[in-house]
């Protein structure tokens, strides 16, 4: 039995990679995407925000003075912005099309090109 569950595991993760190569990103989708048949792409209602974290940033905000404009504009209509979250969206492989699956592990996967980017890989 011990060898049937090794085999259905590495089933899994091959059948895994596969549908994440295609697209199919297996969490909640991040800022600027949307699910759309399975599919992550690009939700053009929220993606200018993203965009324009990265800008901010680049020109030299900091977390901090992004996170506090985004609140006295109330982006999305919220004024929690937290300099956490600038953080995580700055730190999210998605926004240049790559995806790390298992972050939080030993061993990491990274795939490039799986899904239509928002930010170049320059910037």
């Amino acid at each position: 039995s011990q060898n049937e569950i090794e085999r259905t595991s590495e089933r899994t993760k091959i059948g895994l990679a596969g549908a994440i190569k295609q697209g199919h990103i297996p969490s909640k989708a991040s800022l600027g995407y949307k699910h759309e048949n399975k599919r992550l792409v690009i939700d053009y209602a929220t993606k200018d925000i993203v965009y324009r974290i990265f800008d901010l940033y680049y020109n030299g905000y900091s977390y901090q003075k992004i996170s506090n404009l985004f609140n006295e504009e109330k982006v999305l209509g919220k004024e929690n912005w937290r300099d956490s979250t600038i953080v995580c969206i700055l730190e999210n492989e998605i926004y240049k099309g790559d995806y790390v699956h298992g972050k939080n592990t030993k061993n990491p996967t990274y795939y490039e090109n799986v899904v239509e980017p928002i930010i170049s890989k320059e910037m």
